[in-house]
């Protein structure tokens, strides 16, 4: 089975088990191609991608960078624009695709 349909059966059931993608990478279980070009993000834009990437929270976020909760929902609403997404999973997958962020186990 290849396509979303195996990378939604490959989630995992119970909380803090592994995702298991069998031979593709996430882009490509979501159906997406990568881009040719991928887009150029601000430095401080381009911080946000690994950190929205783990799942951290607008405030576990903030402490890190050293901004307030709103200032990292400005700052994710113009990554969104730039990706061309409208959320989280949207980033992070783009950013996947393109080039711009690593899968998790991959090598460098």
């Amino acid at each position: 089975m290849t396509g979303p349909a195996a990378w939604l059966g490959a989630y995992p059931k119970r909380p803090g088990a592994p995702l298991i993608l069998p031979g593709a990478t996430l882009a490509e279980a979501l159906g997406g191609q990568p881009h040719r070009r991928p887009p150029v993000l601000d430095p401080l834009l381009a911080a946000l991608l690994p950190l929205l990437a783990a799942n951290l929270t607008q405030a576990q976020i903030g402490a890190r960078l050293a901004l307030s909760p709103s200032a990292v929902k400005h700052r994710a609403r113009r990554l969104y624009a730039a990706l061309g997404v409208t959320n989280r999973v949207g980033a992070v997958t783009t950013a996947l695709a393109c080039g711009l962020l690593e899968e998790p186990g991959s090598e460098p």
